[in-house]
């Protein structure tokens, strides 16, 4: 999910992190820390109906990516660099937490 909002948003991964249930509405309203202002960010509706069939039994004050260690938390970028890593370990490329934003660049949003 945190990928798939990358992509569609071209969102820096701390800002997706940040995200709270209550946050989950279409268009998307994003605290942006780079530029200290709130933006809207239109999703799919693919991925806009995945996130609220996903999070429907939570409170709004909870993290979307919330941690299981830190309770009230979420999930730190290292966390999700090294889930990445994970994953394409044994791949044939490479991809870290930042290709989102590259991926975004690249598409017809």
């Amino acid at each position: 999910m945190i990928f798939a909002i990358g992509i569609e948003t071209g969102l820096r991964v701390s800002d997706i992190l940040k995200l709270k249930i209550r946050d989950i509405e279409n268009p998307l309203l994003v605290y942006v820390s780079r530029i200290g202002r709130v933006l809207p960010y239109q999703l799919s509706d693919w991925l806009y109906h995945e996130l609220i069939s996903s999070y429907v039994d939570f409170s709004p004050d909870h993290y979307i990516f919330g941690s299981r260690r830190k309770y009230k938390r979420h999930i730190h970028r290292t966390t999700y660099h090294r889930d990445i890593k994970r994953a394409v370990d044994g791949l044939n490329f490479s991809c870290s937490a930042h290709s989102t934003r590259k991926l975004y660049l690249l598409s017809d949003h």
